[in-house]
């Protein structure tokens, strides 16, 4: 199962994120996720959003994804945590005992680094699939959209329960192709009891169609390839937004328990 791997184009983030970080707008991009907007589903946030906020719709999915899961106290590693983002928000609506952010673009890092002012963070330049962390270290684990939750993924979730604490929580958050879709619960079974899986596709669709223009816009200012930006963003244009509209894929929040 775990050699099942699909070749997909992944944008050059240490280029993007280099301009990024160059230009006047480093400190309002700090989400690339597609955001959350509700609809007639069942909100699992504990938290209202108060008006007006930046960044309003990547925000209210990293509440979503958290859920009803305390992180007062907790130790929380952040796989894939871009430019902090997320690690704000949990900083901002809980107080954990201590927050480590790992990713593979160095560029990503150096910017979470230099724009950090809690003591209780720490950021390293590290792969997912062997983090070179201690073992059994963590309560709570968060995944968001890393590589969109392919199977070239599998090998993380053995990595991320090796740091995992007992009774250690992985939330998974992301675009699952309905093509690997039981694979990946077959994995995840392996390993984790599933306390909870929400599929909140019309929430993603919603944010990600009414932020793609304003997205696509301020980035246009920075990088000057449209292609490079609707893959960064995933836009309407972008393969992976069309297979969420078709009912090929589906995004979902899964909660599981070491």
């Amino acid at each position: 199962m775990y050699n099942k791997i699909i070749d997909s184009y992944e944008p050059p983030y240490d280029l993007i994120n280099e301009s990024i970080n160059k230009s006047k707008y480093k400190d309002f991009a700090l989400f690339f996720n597609l955001g959350y907007l509700p609809d007639n589903n069942i909100s699992q946030s504990k938290f209202e959003l108060q008006n007006p906020i930046f960044n309003r719709n990547s925000i209210r999915l990293v509440l979503e994804i958290i859920g009803d899961t305390d992180l007062n106290n907790k130790n929380i590693l952040d796989i894939g945590c871009g430019r902090g983002g997320t690690i704000q928000v949990i900083n901002s609506y809980f107080k954990p005992s201590g927050i480590v952010g790992i990713d593979i673009s160095k560029s990503s890092i150096e910017y979470c680094e230099e724009s950090n002012k809690q003591n209780n963070v720490s950021f390293y330049v590290k792969d997912a699939y062997n983090n070179a962390l201690d073992d059994g270290i963590f309560d709570v684990a968060f995944i968001i959209e890393l590589k969109n939750i392919e199977p070239s993924i599998f090998p993380v979730y053995n990595e991320t329960f090796r740091v995992l604490k007992k009774n250690g929580i992985l939330i998974l958050a992301g675009v699952f192709i309905k093509e690997y879709y039981k694979d990946t619960i077959d994995t995840i079974n392996s390993l984790f009891k599933i306390i909870s899986n929400n599929d909140v596709t019309s929430n993603v669709i919603l944010s990600a169609a009414s932020d793609a223009q304003s997205r696509v816009n301020l980035l246009s200012r920075i990088l000057p390839d449209s292609k490079m930006i609707e893959d960064f963003l995933i836009t309407p244009n972008n393969q992976t937004f069309i297979s969420l509209q078709d009912n090929k894929a589906e995004y979902r929040i899964i909660r599981m328990m070491k």
